[in-house]
């Protein structure tokens, strides 16, 4: 009881009596991967003179910890400068939401995204041929997707403006490595980097994808071919009409293409090394 007590009259102290006490604020932080007393810290931390109230987020044990934090100013020679943190009860809602929403980032990581066949990228050489084409396209398609991630991130998002947490730092609380594998319709697959931002005028949590060049595979889950030498004995197919890509990602790669295919919906595009050491493709119909 006199422990209590003491606590009290400490909080009340941090309160009015500190010479520059100002209105109470609420702030969210991380501390990934950080014990109980080290989200503490991180907590006084962050805080700024007054009382503030400090969210933090701690991805590796899908948890989040609310603080008080007192910050006491006291003038003079040398400035002496206080700060207490109290762990409070959180909100069960921004707890359970943020729980769900890590959870889902992680199955999500784990899983690939299938493009529709009507996607209108087919391939990730088409993909890597018009890189703001791809951003915008597979930044609206994300953007659509219904439930999962998507839904628990705003959700989180809204509950913390509620509880007066003002310009949220998405870096908070958003796992910075949080990654999509994509398959696009003939097969070929990329991986995305994704952030996350909000737009107050629609109320909706928008997803910006970054590709990752180098995560690139063709149709059967190789290496995208980078350099002419990587297109021997490659043997690409017309699967969802993507063919026309691998093409002009050969010839844009300096090859030589010739024959005739890949507009009819059917062919195939076979590419080795010619008796005089150069790299060729030819398109079979």
């Amino acid at each position: 009881m006199k422990k209590l007590l003491l606590l009290a009259i400490v909080s009340f102290l941090f309160m009015f009596i500190s010479t520059n006490v100002t209105a109470a604020e609420a702030r969210a932080t991380s501390c990934h991967g950080c014990t109980s007393l080290q989200m503490s810290t991180r907590a006084t931390d962050v805080a700024t003179l007054g009382m503030e109230i400090v969210y933090v987020f701690n991805q590796s044990s899908k948890s989040v910890k609310k603080y008080e934090v007192y910050t006491s100013r006291e003038d003079g020679i040398p400035l002496t400068i206080t700060k207490e943190a109290y762990e409070v009860v959180i909100e069960q809602g921004i707890k359970d939401t943020y729980r769900t929403f890590i959870t889902q980032t992680i199955q999500a990581e784990q899983d690939t995204i299938i493009m529709p066949p009507d996607f209108p990228i087919r391939s990730s050489a088409g993909a890597l041929l018009d890189p703001s084409f791809t951003y915008g396209t597979v930044s609206n398609y994300l953007g659509d997707l219904q439930g999962g991630w998507k839904l628990s991130l705003k959700q989180l998002f809204i509950r913390l403006i509620a509880v007066n947490v003002p310009n949220v730092d998405f870096g908070a609380f958003v796992p910075s490595s949080f990654k999509l594998v994509i398959e696009f319709p003939d097969g070929s697959t990329m991986t995305f980097k994704i952030q996350f931002s909000y737009n107050l005028l629609t109320n909706e949590v928008e997803v910006d994808p970054i590709a990752l060049d180098l995560t690139a595979t063709d149709q059967d889950g190789a290496s995208i071919p980078r350099r002419p030498s990587n297109f021997a004995g490659r043997t690409f197919d017309n699967r969802a009409g993507g063919l026309n890509d691998w093409v002009d990602w050969a010839r844009l790669r300096g090859l030589t293409v010739v024959g005739s295919g890949g507009n009819s919906g059917s062919g195939t595009m076979s590419c080795f090394v010619k008796s005089n050491g150069a790299y060729s493709c030819t398109l079979h119909q």
